[in-house]
């Protein structure tokens, strides 16, 4: 018998009690369970949808995530206007993120957010590379630049892989599983991910600046260093601690 958390499409979160019965957990109940209770179901949950689940109670959750919480609500509030960039998103997937780190015995876990798109095909994708960037296509997107009334509809999935890797070689993990989350997991990572720079008109300017620093590298007026370079610097730093 399954005692975890299941969201429902009926915007409800549920579980089985001591007495086997399903019992609605409300957002100030849930406080009990946010460490303790897995989620076995996530159905049709949206960011809005957490964002109302968790909005009595917002302050506490943005404490715990160093979110403003009321500012980013507010935000999500407001008529969204999608670009191209963000009508290619399907869904906003939450996985596990783990490194070996430093000598080895450092375990850095974390949480990675993204949007995802699953249908583009590889042909899709080259050929949007080759237009000059006019309409881009991935299957992975970074969020944390997005006003969140952008992405207050896209469903949230969870991607339960626990993938350990060790000096960035994705293709051979050193361990792999599978780990639940937890709602706290859930909203943290959500949270985290929408302030990472910082609130609204922070991101604005980081944005700007970032804009910037982009078109002085098509310009030729900022210097870059290849990402073989960079690897190959952050490998040494491994090895001379080895």
């Amino acid at each position: 018998m399954a005692f975890g958390l299941k969201l429902n499409k009926d915007k409800k979160v549920t579980r089985i009690n001591d007495e086997g019965e399903t019992v609605e957990v409300d957002i100030y109940k849930m406080m009990s369970h946010l460490y303790s209770d897995e989620i076995e179901e996530i159905e049709g949950w949206t960011f809005r949808d957490i964002m109302e689940y968790i909005e009595p109670l917002g302050d506490v959750f943005g404490h715990l995530s160093w979110c403003n919480f009321k500012i980013f609500y507010k935000e999500m509030k407001k008529p969204a206007n999608p670009d191209n960039f963000i009508s290619n998103i399907e869904y906003i997937r939450i996985g596990w993120s783990v490194e070996l780190w430093e000598d080895d015995d450092y375990l850095m876990e974390g949480l990675d957010v993204v949007g995802i798109n699953d249908s583009f095909t590889d042909e899709e994708i080259n050929e949007s590379e080759e237009n000059d960037k006019k309409e881009e296509k991935h299957r992975r997107y970074a969020l944390d630049f997005t006003p969140v009334n952008e992405i207050a509809d896209l469903e949230i999935k969870l991607d339960e892989t626990y993938q350990v890797i060790q000096k960035f070689d994705f293709d051979h993990p050193v361990f792999k599983a599978k780990k639940k989350f937890t709602f706290l997991d859930i909203v943290y990572a959500l949270l985290w991910e929408i302030s990472f720079h910082g609130e609204p008109e922070d991101k604005e300017k980081r944005m700007k600046e970032l804009s910037d620093m982009a078109k002085g590298i098509e310009d030729g007026t900022v210097k870059t260093i290849p990402w073989e370079e960079v690897k190959e610097s952050l490998e040494k730093k491994i090895k001379d601690k080895e």
